[in-house]
Protein backbone atom coordinates (compact mmCIF):
# COMPACT_ATOMS: atom_id res chain seq x y z
CA UNK A 1 0.00 0.00 0.00
CA UNK A 2 1.14 3.28 -0.21
CA UNK A 3 2.39 6.22 2.44
CA UNK A 4 -1.41 7.74 2.52
CA UNK A 5 -3.32 4.69 2.74
CA UNK A 6 -1.82 2.79 5.43
CA UNK A 7 -1.63 6.28 7.41
CA UNK A 8 -5.66 6.08 7.07
CA UNK A 9 -5.79 2.49 8.04
CA UNK A 10 -3.78 3.25 11.34
CA UNK A 11 -4.88 5.71 12.25
CA UNK A 12 -8.83 5.75 11.92
CA UNK A 13 -9.63 8.04 14.83
CA UNK A 14 -8.29 10.75 12.56
CA UNK A 15 -10.93 12.79 10.13
CA UNK A 16 -9.96 11.45 6.13
CA UNK A 17 -10.56 15.19 4.84
CA UNK A 18 -8.24 16.78 7.29
CA UNK A 19 -5.66 14.05 6.46
CA UNK A 20 -6.00 15.35 2.56
CA UNK A 21 -5.66 18.82 3.05
CA UNK A 22 -2.75 18.58 5.55
CA UNK A 23 -0.91 15.72 3.38
CA UNK A 24 1.56 17.83 1.06
CA UNK A 25 3.56 20.10 4.41
CA UNK A 26 3.42 15.70 6.52
CA UNK A 27 4.74 14.53 3.73
CA UNK A 28 7.41 17.31 3.29
CA UNK A 29 8.27 17.54 6.45
CA UNK A 30 8.65 14.05 8.30
CA UNK A 31 12.05 13.83 6.37
CA UNK A 32 13.34 16.22 8.45
CA UNK A 33 12.89 14.14 11.29
CA UNK A 34 13.86 10.70 10.26
CA UNK A 35 16.08 9.57 7.97
CA UNK A 36 14.61 6.32 6.88
CA UNK A 37 12.40 5.51 3.65
CA UNK A 38 8.83 4.32 3.77
CA UNK A 39 7.99 1.33 2.09
CA UNK A 40 12.00 -0.18 1.45
CA UNK A 41 11.05 -3.24 3.36
CA UNK A 42 12.01 -2.22 7.10
CA UNK A 43 9.27 -2.64 9.06
CA UNK A 44 10.38 -0.80 11.76
CA UNK A 45 10.88 2.39 9.74
CA UNK A 46 7.64 2.42 8.28
CA UNK A 47 5.60 2.28 11.41
CA UNK A 48 7.97 4.79 12.51
CA UNK A 49 7.28 7.07 9.89
CA UNK A 50 3.52 6.75 10.39
CA UNK A 51 3.44 7.35 14.19
CA UNK A 52 5.91 10.59 13.35
CA UNK A 53 3.27 11.65 11.01
CA UNK A 54 0.43 10.98 12.84
CA UNK A 55 2.23 13.41 15.54
CA UNK A 56 3.06 16.08 13.07
CA UNK A 57 -0.83 15.79 11.97
CA UNK A 58 -1.99 16.18 15.63
CA UNK A 59 0.19 19.04 16.43
CA UNK A 60 -0.73 20.51 13.55
CA UNK A 61 -4.77 20.27 14.37
CA UNK A 62 -4.39 21.86 18.08
CA UNK A 63 -2.10 24.94 15.95
CA UNK A 64 0.19 24.66 18.35
CA UNK A 65 2.12 21.93 20.96
CA UNK A 66 2.52 22.59 24.79
CA UNK A 67 6.32 21.56 25.24
CA UNK A 68 5.94 21.76 29.29
CA UNK A 69 2.53 20.63 29.92
CA UNK A 70 -0.44 18.91 28.20
CA UNK A 71 -4.13 19.18 29.97
CA UNK A 72 -6.91 17.46 28.67
CA UNK A 73 -10.75 19.15 30.62
CA UNK A 74 -13.74 16.51 30.28
CA UNK A 75 -16.69 18.36 32.24
CA UNK A 76 -15.08 19.00 35.98
CA UNK A 77 -12.66 16.76 35.53
CA UNK A 78 -8.89 17.60 34.48
CA UNK A 79 -5.80 16.22 34.00
CA UNK A 80 -2.10 17.62 33.52
CA UNK A 81 0.87 15.62 32.56
CA UNK A 82 4.33 17.07 32.96
CA UNK A 83 6.83 16.43 30.39
CA UNK A 84 10.55 16.00 31.90
CA UNK A 85 12.23 19.26 32.07
CA UNK A 86 15.40 16.96 31.17
CA UNK A 87 14.41 16.47 28.01
CA UNK A 88 15.78 18.12 24.41
CA UNK A 89 13.93 20.13 22.59
CA UNK A 90 13.06 17.71 20.19
CA UNK A 91 12.09 14.89 22.49
CA UNK A 92 9.67 17.24 24.58
CA UNK A 93 7.93 18.27 20.91
CA UNK A 94 7.67 14.79 20.43
CA UNK A 95 6.25 13.39 23.42
CA UNK A 96 3.79 15.83 23.66
CA UNK A 97 1.43 13.41 21.66
CA UNK A 98 0.91 9.77 22.43
CA UNK A 99 1.76 9.45 18.41
CA UNK A 100 5.29 11.02 18.97
CA UNK A 101 5.98 9.15 22.36
CA UNK A 102 5.24 5.92 20.10
CA UNK A 103 7.50 7.09 17.79
CA UNK A 104 10.42 8.03 20.18
CA UNK A 105 10.10 4.09 21.72
CA UNK A 106 10.26 2.85 17.85
CA UNK A 107 13.32 4.50 17.31
CA UNK A 108 15.15 4.64 20.91
CA UNK A 109 17.26 2.18 19.70
CA UNK A 110 17.87 2.92 16.51
CA UNK A 111 21.50 3.91 15.45
CA UNK A 112 23.43 5.49 12.25
CA UNK A 113 25.49 3.35 9.86
CA UNK A 114 28.28 0.96 11.07
CA UNK A 115 31.71 2.02 9.65
CA UNK A 116 33.91 -0.90 9.38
Amino acid sequence: MALKEDFKDLFEEFDNQAIDKAWSSLVALWPCFFGGSYGAGNSCDDQAILYLIAHLFKVDQKNSPSLATTSRSVGSVSTTTLIDPNLSYSKSFLSSTKYGQKYLLITQHRHGACFV
